[in-house]
This record gives C-alpha cells, sequence and structure tokens, in this order.
C-alpha cells in the first residue's frame, strides 16, 4: 500500500464525515436532536480516540515493515552469488575494490545486471557519502569502520554516482560512474581489467594523477594473507597506494 493510499484513508472518511454531519443538523432536519445540555459521552470519546490511535497504529505498522524491507544491510534474495565490492573514499575520488575478480577501479563501478551487488563502505580520509540517486541509497563513509550496502541493477545502462557529504575543496569532483553490463560483458571487462591492469608491489606505487579517468589495477591475494592498502594523500593532488601483507581475520 503506497502513502497516497494510506492519507486517502484517512482523508476521504474525514471529507465524508463532515458532509455528512453539517447534511444531517441543518436547520430543516427535524429529525437531528439538539442537545444544549450535553456535556460528555464515554462512547463518543472512545470512538474519537480510537480513529486517531487505529491510523497511528497502521502508520507505524506500514513504517517498521518498509523500514526493516529497505534495510541496506539485508541481502538481497537471488538464486544468483553477490558480486563483492568494496567501496573506499579517498580525497576526492572512489576507489572500489573487486576482492574475487582480483582488480580495482577509480570512479567506476562496473556490475552485472540482475545480480545482488554487496558493498562494503568505508573511508580512507575524511567522512563521506557514496549515492546513486537512481538507486535509492545513501550510505555513509567514514574511517575505521565498514558500513554495507546491497543492491540490484535490473536494466543495462549507465548510473551517476556521487558523494552527498561536504568533505572538502574536491567535494563536487566526488562523482562516479555506475555501469551495469549483461553477465558475458561482465566477464569480459572483468578480464579486460586484469589483463591491462598494474601491478601492486610493496613499495608505493602511484596509481592516478587527479580527478581524470578510471584506472585499473590488480589487488594480491592468497590463501591465508591478503593485501591491505593504505590510501595516502601525496603531493599535487596524486594517490598513493602502500600495500602491505597482513593476516585475515
Amino acid at each position: 500500500m503506497t502513502l497516497r493510499q494510506s492519507c486517502s484513508g484517512v482523508v476521504i472518511p474525514v471529507i465524508l464525515g463532515t458532509v455528512g454531519f453539517a447534511w444531517w443538523f441543518r436547520e430543516s432536519n427535524q429529525k437531528a436532536r439538539y442537545r444544549a445540555e450535553w456535556t460528555y459521552s464515554g462512547r463518543v470519546e472512545l470512538v474519537i480516540w480510537s480513529v486517531p490511535t487505529l491510523v497511528v497504529i497502521f502508520l507505524a505498522g506500514i513504517t517498521w515493515l518498509g523500514t526493516h524491507q529497505l534495510d541496506p544491510f539485508k541481502p538481497i534474495a537471488s538464486y544468483r552469488k553477490p558480486i563483492n565490492v568494496q567501496a573506499i573514499s579517498l580525497d576526492w575520488k572512489w576507489l572500489f575494490v573487486y576482492p574475487d575478480e582480483g582488480v580495482a577501479t577509480i570512479n567506476h563501478l562496473v556490475v552485472p545486471i540482475d545480480r545482488p551487488v554487496h558493498l562494503s563502505i568505508t573511508s580512507a580520509s575524511v567522512m563521506n557519502s557514496l549515492l546513486i540517486p537512481r538507486l535509492g541509497s545513501q550510505i555513509y563513509a567514514m574511517a575505521g569502520m565498514v558500513t554495507q550496502l546491497n543492491l540490484k541493477i535490473q536494466h543495462a545502462g549507465t548510473y551517476r554516482g556521487l558523494s552527498a557529504q561536504f568533505s572538502g575543496e574536491g567535494f563536487s569532483d566526488t562523482v562516479f560512474d555506475v555501469q551495469s553490463l549483461s553477465p558475458d560483458l561482465y566477464k569480459n571487462w572483468a578480464s579486460k581489467a586484469r589483463a591491462v591492469a598494474t601491478y601492486w608491489t610493496r613499495r608505493p606505487t602511484k596509481i592516478f594523477q587527479g580527478n581524470g579517468c578510471p584506472f585499473w589495477f590488480l589487488a594480491i591475494s592468497s590463501q591465508r594473507y591478503h593485501r591491505v592498502c593504505w590510501a595516502l594523500r601525496g603531493l599535487r593532488g596524486s594517490i598513493y597506494i602502500d600495500c602491505g601483507w597482513t593476516s585475515r581475520a
């Protein structure tokens, strides 16, 4: 039931009741009794207070159910395995890591259509907010903690993503594209990304300059260890990635 239908269920009876009372208690109606000394009726009070009480309970129930159904942490039911993406807010760009694919991108999120996408969102700098308006999402990214977002795109196309949290001088440039592809095209994209990617080393590697085009590079992983990357703010807007080994929790 939509909000418009819910409001109609409240507004329409009130309007009809107002018209009905005015018509019944018109001066020419001899059947309507005028009680000048009337002061209180328990039954009338029960009706008066039960109606708004039921309305509040009804709207609260819709809000409760809708809030839990739209919980961004709630996985999307699907027979297909979700795509795992780690979204990291930098100054001032977005880093998207695909741990299962072994690649990562900057300012370019690519996902297959009709398949759930699980985003783990954090920040390597100041507080930020990931927003994809056409997908109805706004999740905060904060350093030292991870938030989650589950999405599913059913149509191929390109969607605009941006930062909805003012984060400094480069705030207006913190935008990215979300590209949804068919499953076959997504596999081709992942293969191409791995083929042209830059290999991460243990030494700091300059991977991105300014707010230019998306850039692909490899992420290193093994059975017991994985690369943890710290984004360091360099000179003249350069971003450096320093990768070190750490135990998988």
